[in-house]
């Protein structure tokens, strides 16, 4: 693939295509206009979120409809941070990628409707395919904000058709709880790492600043990978 030349590229919702320096992505679903202007909304809302929060995120540039047969599909513009992804990174260019994004999710906003700590104001995709190296700074940048992750007026996250049920879409995108025990548990899984290693290995990247969440974060780790990697 070459970013600077216009090539089509197939993702989960979306189809994308590279064009200079930014990404210009389609949806693959196409909605009524009163959807699709819901949805188009809440992305932009969205993006606004996430970049008031403490993680670099590929900035939104523009974000339209476009019609088709009297559906609506979204199309939006996103800068292109062309460093590779850090899911294709090994070794210690892949722990350490991931110890920046556990740091940056921990400082997230967060809401206090549940009795669990960790509840994302903000939720996110933190799959490490979801991030790549910007060149320039060398700092893990989120790349993908679609479908859109928002709550409601009740602290709920929205639901829309295309994303997962928002029960799952909470445990998977919304509770750092399970957020960072994946993640901890995919570079175990990558790097061959034993269980306890893992485990040191998660705790040595955990923000030092608040050791009570930290004692959370690290009981939740220690479930998640001795459960062989389930949520809870």
């Amino acid at each position: 693939m070459t970013p600077n030349n216009i090539n089509p590229e197939e993702g989960y919702c979306c189809n994308v295509v590279f064009a200079g320096s930014s990404v210009i992505k389609t949806t693959k679903e196409s909605f009524s206009y009163k959807d699709a202007q819901a949805r188009l909304d809440l992305l932009e809302d969205y993006a606004a979120a996430l970049a008031a929060e403490p993680l670099p995120v590929a900035p939104l540039t523009s974000a339209t409809l476009t019609e088709t047969e009297g559906k609506f599909a979204l199309r939006f513009t996103m800068g292109l941070i062309p460093g590779p992804s850090v899911e294709s990174l090994r070794g210690d260019e892949r722990r350490e990628a991931a110890g920046v994004i556990i740091g940056n999710l921990c400082a997230m906003s967060q809401i206090k409707r549940y009795r669990e700590p960790g509840i994302l104001r903000v939720p996110i995709d933190a799959l490490l395919r979801n991030w790549h190296i910007d060149p320039t700074t060398k700092i893990p940048t989120l790349i993908d904000i679609y479908p859109p992750w928002s709550r409601d007026a009740l602290g709920r996250i929205k639901y829309f058709r295309e994303a997962e049920p928002r029960r799952w879409a909470e445990k998977v995108k919304g509770r750092l709880g399970n957020i960072v025990p994946y993640l901890v548990a995919d570079i175990a899984d990558k790097e061959f790492m034993s269980d306890q290693d893992a485990i040191e290995w998660g705790v040595s990247v955990l923000p030092p600043d608040d050791p009570k969440f930290n004692t959370f974060l690290l009981k939740r780790i220690k479930d998640y990978i001795t459960r062989t990697h389930f949520f809870v």
